[in-house]
């Protein structure tokens, strides 16, 4: 059901849905009339599925769709309450507001509005805005996809011709008050921490990531752990547990607890603002405690698929999610793959006794599970971000257990601290930030190793990529009992696709990479050749230098050696440049005029004069000043300039849209080779 809803959403158009919609139906009522299939119960619950997951996704699609019609691009007058913190990022505001009304009609969306000055709102405030609306991405389909999987498609700016007021503590709501409690503990984390470690442990307990710099994420993920700021079971698991077991100590009866406990997953899923992760936990752990109440055991597949399947019934377009995908997935390998191997390991240590047979098994656990859950969720990477990380299982058997501990000590402190004994908390909370400094230390330093990131591009990795599936499923179905054999062939499978990324990419990586991006106020250059990388960028405080960090994304960059920029005017231009604050690059090249005395950077700035050379390797140098950047690359040198057009060697010429971005390549022996824009 949830690859139906995909594939549906994916193709996003309401007349393929329906269509679906009627086949699956015609064909489950053929299969109900013809006597000798009514037994399949397999083909019934699979067309069943497809029918039920086309006619909820063409429902809320329909819903949609009459929401954009009736409110994008128009002027309106919404009213309602904060959804979710404010937030800033690329020097605008930002507030998700949960209207209640839309003009004089009672609805109920999500609006986003933006403004450059800062509201003095509260989460039981309520807001009445009058402003132009428009589509989140505009007519980019993939954003608005990712958009609507967040029942978010609409946007407001508060600048000119629009309004805004406040009415003051109008909503104390559950949800307001849930609210009111995550921004407290923001707060007091942050107040005792003010630094980036303190901002990654408010994103470790609440979800909230927008209190990370872009840098540390661009490392986490990188290094194969960005996961642990997507609060889900790994966190309610770890609190309900303890809850539980507090309870326990305190000689409350189990009915009690276990209602106690069901009633902390419904906040919980709240104040991290019901993401799908931990929805997806939140039910599973809820379904688990009810078991204690009308003494039954709940089966954890069952639970995962009933889990999904409300997710989906409130929003389709949660199918979208990768966070759900990987979420799902990871849950099914520690169930149906770590688990397995516990139990046959235990049985194979029946032997040992005492405290070196609770070790081992508690090795095995915690490696296992992580093992596990990193090739399952293997796809999803593969398939959303096109690369595979090299070092991400030995930093998760490092650091999630780091990420964890830090999470629990940082709850533990605020709650010593909203009791009043903060001579307690503040000892527990510098150790959290400790912890906090070598979870961001480390994943730095093995972000920095140069080959991090491996894509997953080539044919012949997806070949082998398929090949190895087929395999697995396969034996699975066929040695389905026989755990040693399941076990080996996914370890043998993750291991072969590795050396199989490797060595094509060692063979990719003697060629220059290059990209052009044109942004409309000047263009990003992003440059790879032997394991250095650069970016010259012409368009440092535009929007749409994101294109930038994507392209560096895309070509699996995780350490940035050369930042260009040719336009530097001082410090207020390097505050807006978001590819300095996404990746500090080890040596920034910028003029000597504006420069600033002290960047505060883990970087060497390099001032030159108004033209700027640098020799990457033996092989290529790269310059730039403030129209044009010029590449020499062994007999061959272009430029490209910052409308977008690149001058090849040769005379030929070749401009890049608006928007949009171009790839060359060449191997230094033959000339470049340019790749339609995308």
């Amino acid at each position: 059901m949830l690859g139906a809803m995909f594939e549906l959403c994916r193709i996003n158009s309401l007349k393929v849905t329906l269509a679906v919609l009627a086949t699956a139906f015609v064909a489950f009522i053929i299969l109900l009339l013809i006597k000798p299939l009514r037994n399949k119960k397999a083909l019934a619950l699979f067309l069943a599925s497809v029918a039920l997951s086309a006619a909820l996704t063409a429902f809320h699609a329909a819903r949609v769709e009459q929401n954009i019609t009736e409110y994008a691009d128009k002027r309106i007058t919404a009213v309602g309450t904060l959804a979710e913190l404010p937030y800033k990022a690329y020097g605008h505001n930002y507030y998700i507001i949960k209207t209640s009304r839309i003009g004089n009609e009672h609805k109920r969306i999500k609006l986003r509005v933006s403004s450059l000055d800062s509201l003095d709102i509260e989460p039981t405030d309520e807001i009445r805005v009058t402003l132009n609306t428009q589509l989140l991405g505009g007519d980019d389909g993939e954003y608005l996809g990712y958009c609507k999987s967040e029942n978010l498609y609409l946007s407001g700016y508060l600048g000119y011709n629009a309004s805004c007021d406040i009415a003051k503590g109008c909503d104390f709501s559950p949800f307001q008050l849930i609210l009111m409690l995550k921004r407290s503990i923001s707060g007091y984390v942050m107040s005792s921490l003010p630094n980036s470690y303190g901002g990654v442990l408010c994103a470790l307990l609440t979800g909230d990531r927008h209190t990370v710099p872009e840098v540390i994420k661009n490392r986490l993920s990188a290094s194969g752990v960005f996961h642990l700021f997507a609060v889900s079971g790994l966190h309610l698991s770890v609190w309900s547990a303890l809850l539980y077991e507090a309870l326990k100590k305190a000689r409350v009866s189990a009915y009690k607890r276990s209602v106690t406990v069901i009633i902390f997953c419904i906040v919980f899923i709240l104040l991290t603002g019901a993401n799908p992760p931990v929805v997806r936990a939140g039910f599973m752990m809820i379904l688990f405690y009810c078991g204690y109440l009308f003494s039954r055991q709940s089966d954890a597949l069952n639970s995962i698929g009933l889990a999904v399947l409300c997710m989906l019934i409130l929003n389709p377009f949660a199918s979208l999610s990768a966070s759900l995908w990987m979420s799902v997935l990871a849950t099914a390998g520690i169930i149906t793959a770590a688990v397995p191997f516990v139990y046959y390991l235990t049985e194979k240590l029946d032997k040992i006794n005492g405290i070196l047979k609770s070790a081992a098994v508690s090795i095995a656990t915690v490696m296992s599970v992580t093992v596990f859950s990193s090739l399952f969720t293997l796809p999803v990477f593969i398939y959303c971000f096109g690369r595979v990380s090299t070092v991400g299982i030995a930093a998760n058997l490092v650091l999630v257990f780091a990420g964890s501990l830090a999470m629990e000590l940082s709850g533990t402190a605020f709650l010593l601290n909203a009791v009043s004994l903060g001579f307690l908390a503040k000892p527990v909370i510098t150790l959290a930030g400790l912890l906090s400094k070598f979870l961001t230390d480390t994943s730095s330093l093995l972000a920095d190793f140069r080959y991090a990131l491996i894509p997953v591009s080539s044919t012949v990795s997806k070949i082998t990529l398929a090949v190895c599936a087929a395999a697995v499923i396969l034996i699975f179905f066929i040695k389905k009992k026989d755990r040693k054999v399941l076990f080996s062939s996914l370890l043998v499978s993750f291991v072969l696709l590795l050396c199989v990324n490797v060595f094509t990419f060692t063979l990719e990586n003697s060629k220059l990479k290059l990209a052009v991006i044109n942004t409309g106020e000047g263009v990003g250059v992003v440059l790879k050749n032997k394991g250095f990388t650069a970016v010259a960028d012409t368009a440092s405080g535009s929007f749409d230098e994101n294109k930038i960090k994507q392209t560096v994304s895309d070509f699996c960059i995780s350490r940035l050696d050369y930042l260009l920029l040719p336009l530097c005017n001082g410090d207020a231009y390097l505050a807006d440049c978001s590819v300095l604050c996404a990746y500090e690059p080890k040596i920034l090249v910028v003029p000597e005029k504006g420069m600033p005395k002290d960047t505060n950077g883990n970087y060497k700035v390099l001032n030159t004069d108004r033209e700027k050379i640098i020799l990457i390797n033996d092989e290529i140098a790269l310059s730039s000043d403030e129209k044009c950047v010029k590449i020499d690359y062994k007999k061959f040198s272009f430029r490209i300039f910052d409308d977008g057009r690149i001058m090849l060697s040769d005379g030929r010429e070749y401009s890049v849209p608006q928007g949009k971005r171009a790839e060359l390549f060449t191997d230094g022996n033959t000339d470049f080779e340019i790749k339609e824009a995308k």
